[in-house]
């Protein structure tokens, strides 16, 4: 999971090479293969496990809460850094023209566009800032699901199905970075930053494990939390709202669901 980040970023980085359509199915495959982690695999374990503990669904809330933690953190606190009053007036400037913006009511055409240069400038800067966060967001809570499995066979199940998007969340990574005015040694560094940040959450996942079966089943429902919202709210949003392959996108979905439904159940 560490040289898929890394490498695919480094390669991302350096390279011109883009293929959209490739990660656009990846993506797909691995919002069913993250729903199903979450829904089939992950949940009705931590369920299992509360449940000698507490006469209640305990762990069905605690998922809610963890999918209720990313989206506070994603969708509201970096919101509010994206949504900064030079990305507003970027957005007015591009929709209703030059003169539209309250700042340049006494600029020059000229004027204009350099300001409006300025602004995409400023925008693409901070883009692969957010990407990284949000991506080692995820790696944290990821790794901590690998990290309290117990069996064997659930360690392989969940650790292939994470390899299989950790490619695409590298390139997407790298590709942020290329596009911005980055110094080349800063992007490397948190490349290798964001990669580093699925093998800590291991590290942390086996600690609790170690510690408490009923801390165990505690964080094992705020991932599934978690693996519900990466698949739901990102995944599949991002790529069905995308008009090109929907069909191919979600029979690939399907399979990814299929596939993991399959693993659980040969368990």
């Amino acid at each position: 999971m560490y040289f898929e980040v890394e490498q695919l970023g480094k390669i991302a980085i350096k390279s011109q090479f883009q293929n959209d359509m490739l990660i656009s199915y990846t993506n797909a495959f691995s919002s069913g293969l993250f729903l199903a982690v979450g829904i089939v695999h992950i949940l009705p374990e931590a369920h299992e496990t509360l449940a000698e503990y507490i006469d209640y669904p305990i762990a069905f809330l605690i998922a809610i809460m963890g999918f209720s933690l990313i989206l506070f953190v994603e969708k509201i606190i970096f919101r509010n850094v994206e949504e900064n009053p030079s990305c507003v007036e970027l957005q007015q400037l591009d929709k209703q023209g030059h003169h539209q913006a309250i700042l340049l009511d006494n600029f020059d055409h000229q004027h204009t566009n350099q300001l409006i240069r300025s602004l995409k400038h400023n925008q693409n800067n901070l883009k692969p800032y957010l990407l990284s966060t949000a991506i080692g967001l995820h790696a944290v809570f990821e790794g901590i699901a690998l990290g309290v499995t117990r069996r064997t066979s659930d360690t392989l199940a969940l650790g292939l199905s994470l390899m299989g998007h950790k490619w695409a969340e590298g390139w997407a990574l790298g590709v942020a970075f290329r596009e911005s005015s980055v110094e080349q040694d800063l992007q490397i560094k948190f490349i290798i930053f964001s990669a580093l940040l699925s093998p800590v959450g291991i590290i942390i996942g086996m600690l609790i494990a170690s510690e408490s079966i009923f801390v165990t089943g505690i964080v094992q429902s705020i991932t599934a939390g978690t693996f519900i919202y990466i698949a739901s709210t990102e995944l599949i949003v991002e790529e069905f709202n995308k008009n090109q392959n929907k069909t191919i996108k979600f029979i690939l979905y399907l399979l990814g669901i299929m596939l993991m439904s399959f693993i659980v159940y040969l368990e």
